[in-house]
């Protein structure tokens, strides 16, 4: 029951969802036996376009008489390298590699389709007194006056400046830009933008002289890693992106070059906070063409810079979000119009965008009372897409979509009454929406956390308590007790101790109010709170950890999961290394073991205990065969016995129901659960695991088959869509939901008389089937609908 992330999806900062494709369609797509770098684009005298992609051994040049169907046209040969930048003059191509030792590349294009041929300029400079040839260069950009600018290179930190068109196969050397190390260059006219990396600068330069470019002023991007920058067509704003996760492209207002001004910053909102990477972005007729490393390419409307709205977007990456994996160059400026991609492991995009105007929305909130403004007030338009601004300390707010017509929109604060107002919105036309709420009533909540049987306290059990646009935490003290100070309002409260099962309470509080939570006693730990577990082992990383969890790709499989278990309460779990934003392998269990270890357990009172859980296992071979295992233990404080092991790797959650121990194992009131997993045989192996929903149920076994046709069951309402009221006559067991295939989607305690189970938003609507198992018998299946 996915309480917190399906309720609550703004109040926390996992996002779950992909990158939505629309107003890009595909083309066509071509794969290669070797990753893609960067791409550019080319027309020659007769107006016949190409695609020229780099890749890792190459520069590949593709026609497109019918872009559906490109045809390879030549394949130059170069240095094995990572990157490669492209740029074009005339009817030359100048391509760039930050590895090897090519030097500049000249792609001879006059004769093209039927003729392409190349040749390589490797120059010697002198630097500092010694002479260098020039080998690698990580970056180039030609201007408008077929000026060329080597960024990155070997023999120079800065920029060398050089002249293409006297003899466009053998360029004569200007001069250098002695600047900090520039990762990338854009010019125009006689200003030099450069993307200084390391110190995480945009900085301007006067190159009016060539031969002598002077700093002109410069200024931090937002996350400290400049990666390049385009600027727009009135040369008013320069736009950048970071290369780094969670990162923005960052719009700057640089009309006045002394003052440069932050105007906005955008990233996609489906994907934030998962380590997703901008990389390169380029200016097209007022909007942003992105390559977004994992969530492809992304249409931002960039007419009002200020406001920056995403308004297409098409995914080239099927793997997790984050790190650099996926799209590395998008190229817009085709006369035709299509936007040719490289993806970096799956190639070469022709892609037909459709850009729409965004439709924008800006206003002032303020205090209903005093008028006076109120910040971080959360500003969303429920529409088709997703999108969220918050005011500033004045109050005001900008926003849009690329959608028109009548929406609602909805302004939410925590201490204000949420207010839900209509807007118009019209492509290219900004519409005021000035609004004043209402604030909201406090109420305090005083509870205490007792045990069902006999009503004693339950020293410093766990508390959430949320709703829609809230959430509160707190724990009890040694006498059980807790408060809240809320607002009135609908809250579900959610409460765990070890040693107790889950209980869920849904309150209306309309005043100050008490509250008694009873909890069961039992084990459940769906690891919303942390209960006590501990780690232990001597893998050096990838060690068991507590966390929400960041996916990770190997071979196109998720290696560590990418979500919880999707049927349980919460979205935390255990997982074995959970650095987000890296590559598979960097995280994963490597030389040695891990080793999750619950609290004790007082099962002694138990007639058979039976232990359920959710496991998540992925091995798969690294430097040597996939030979690895998780076990899962029960140690009673004197001997340990298996209960399960798992060799097979599977890049999906399972769930195991019904282990039991051995009929000679003791049980007693120490008993502790272990789960241990290594890359200890033949190590370097890739080794992924998660843990959760953990369950003990007394003598409920997978084996229990006799149905007993005396006992009643009932469910209501039928269909449902969250909730449902289980109302069984028979003695304490476990209630399992299951697909039509079979598929326990979720179990549930359940005890004698009407119960009241949650199913989780994350399980889809559909036909289900409830039966509820005992330790003497199984009652009759019951079928549900799901709406």
């Amino acid at each position: 029951m996915k309480i917190f992330l399906q309720l609550c999806f703004f109040l926390f900062s996992v996002t779950v969802f992909a990158q939505e494709d629309f107003n890009i369609e595909l083309v066509s797509q071509i794969e290669f036996n070797e990753n893609s770098n960067d791409i550019w684009g080319y027309v020659d005298a007769t107006g016949l376009e190409y695609a020229i992609v780099g890749t890792r051994t190459a520069t590949r040049v593709y026609s497109l008489e019918d872009p559906a169907n490109p045809v390879e046209r030549a394949v130059i040969s170069g240095a094995p390298s990572i990157w490669r930048d492209i740029k074009s003059n005339g009817t030359f191509l100048y391509v760039t590699t930050d590895q090897g030792t090519d030097g500049l590349t000249i792609i001879d294009m006059t004769l093209a389709p039927e003729t392409i041929t190349s040749r390589l300029w490797q120059p010697v400079m002198n630097v500092n007194g010694d002479d260098i040839t020039l080998e690698t260069c990580h970056n180039l950009y030609i201007d408008d006056s077929g000026t060329c600018y080597l960024a990155g290179c070997n023999t120079f930190d800065g920029v060398i400046l050089l002249d293409i068109t006297t003899d466009p196969l053998v360029p004569s050397i200007l001069g250098t830009a002695n600047l900090n190390y520039s990762h990338d260059v854009y010019a125009r006219g006689d200003r030099l933008y450069s993307s200084e990396i390391n110190i995480g600068e945009i900085s301007i330069y006067d190159i009016s002289d060539k031969t002598n470019p002077i700093y002109i002023n410069g200024t931090e991007t937002t996350s400290d890693f400049t990666h390049n920058a385009w600027l727009s067509d009135d040369g008013n704003f320069v736009f950048t992106t970071d290369e780094r996760g969670n990162s923005y492209v960052d719009a700057y207002d640089i009309s006045d070059e002394s003052n440069l001004v932050l105007v906005d910053k955008f990233r996609p909102i489906e994907t934030e906070n998962n380590g997703v990477v901008p990389h390169n972005t380029h200016y097209l007729d007022g909007y942003l063409v992105t390559s977004w490393y994992t969530d492809g390419i992304v249409i931002v409307d960039a007419h009002e810079p200020n406001n920056l709205i995403k308004v297409g977007s098409y995914d080239t990456f099927d793997g997790p979000h984050g790190g650099t994996n996926g799209c590395w160059g998008a190229y817009p400026f085709l006369p035709s119009g299509i936007i040719l991609a490289s993806d970096i492991s799956t190639g070469l995009y022709i892609l037909q965008p459709e850009y729409k105007r965004a439709a924008y929305l800006e206003g002032n909130v303020r205090d209903i009372s005093t008028l006076l403004p109120i910040n971080m007030v959360e500003v969303e338009i429920l529409g088709n897409r997703m999108n969220l601004e918050n005011t500033d300390p004045t109050g005001f707010y900008r926003s849009g979509q690329v959608d028109e017509g009548t929406f609602m929109v909805r302004f939410s604060h925590p201490d204000y009454l949420t207010k839900t107002v209509q807007a118009e919105f019209v492509a290219g036309e900004i519409v005021q929406l000035d609004v004043e709420l209402d604030g909201k009533i406090p109420a305090t909540l005083s509870g205490i956390a007792v045990t069902q049987a006999d009503g004693s306290a339950v020293p410093f059990a766990h508390v959430f308590a949320f709703n829609e646009e809230n959430s509160f935490s707190a724990q009890a003290d040694a006498d059980g007790n807790f408060s809240f100070d809320l607002f009135q309002g609908t809250y579900t409260f959610v409460s765990s101790s070890w040693g107790f099962l889950q209980q869920i309470v849904d309150l209306e509080l309309t005043a100050d109010e008490t509250l008694t939570i009873e909890l069961e006693r039992g084990y459940q730990d769906d690891f919303i709170f942390d209960l006590g577990w501990s780690v232990s082992g001597t893998a050096p990383r990838g060690i068991w950890e507590l966390a929400t969890p960041v996916g990770t790709d190997w071979q196109g499989l998720i290696a560590n999961p990418n979500t919880d278990y999707d049927t349980d309460q919460g979205s935390d779990c255990y997982v074995t290394g959970n650095d987000p934003g890296t590559s598979v392998g960097s995280d994963d269990v490597d030389n040695g073991n891990t080793i999750l270890e619950s609290d004790f357990m007082e099962l002694s009172s138990y007639n058979e205990p039976t232990f359920n859980f959710a496991l998540w296992f992925f091995n798969e071979s690294g430097n040597n065969a996939p030979d690895d295992e998780v076990v899962i233990s029960v140690n009673n404080g004197t001997e340990s016995t298996d209960i399960l092991t798992i060799s097979s790797s599977a890049s999906e959650w399972n769930y195991y129901e019904g282990l039991t121990l051995p009929s000679d194992f003791t049980v007693t009131d120490e008993m502790k659960l272990f789960v241990e997993t290594a890359d200890a045989q033949n190590t370097g192996n890739l080794v992924e695991a998660g843990f959760d929903t953990f369950l003990v149920t007394d003598g409920i076994s997978s084996s229990t088959t006799d149905i007993n046709d005396t006992i009643e069951i009932s469910a209501s309402p039928n269909p449902f869509s969250s909730t449902i009221a289980l109302d069984w006559s028979g003695e304490k067991g476990i209630a399992s939901l299951y697909n039509i295939e079979g598929k326990i989607m979720a179990s549930y305690p359940v005890n004698k008389g009407v119960n009241n189970i949650i199913v989780s938003g994350n399980i889809p609507s559909g036909n289900y089937l409830i039966k509820v198992r005992t330790e003497n018998y199984t009652s009759k299946t019951l079928k549900l609908v799901k709406i």
